[in-house]
């Protein structure tokens, strides 16, 4: 299990931090990430001042699925205008 809470926001590299979980995760293994993504107003906020540190779920998605992995359950914290979520991501199953 790996947790994140409130840092990934923070990583000066995401796809790399991303690829580091990915290749320390065990089988079965799960990354709980809890932190703020952009939607909504804050999205359009996100565009217009380049805040990519706080990613989109489109920015998002395709970071892990580089590496591997994949959100298998999302849920929104009340409160915080929708934008603080916790994501289980997980390792892709083998084709």
């Amino acid at each position: 299990m790996v947790f994140s809470t409130l840092t990934f926001h923070h990583w000066g590299d995401q796809r790399r931090g991303i690829a580091e979980i990915a290749r320390v995760l065990a089988p079965g293994g799960r990354w709980l990430v809890a932190d703020f993504f952009a939607t909504g107003l804050f999205r359009r906020v996100r565009r217009i001042l380049r805040l990519r540190q706080f990613p989109e779920r489109s920015t998002l998605d395709p970071m892990l699925s580089s590496a591997g992995l994949s959100i298998v359950e999302g849920r929104r914290v009340p409160g915080f205008g929708g934008q603080l979520g916790v994501l289980a991501i997980a390792a892709r199953p083998a084709s």
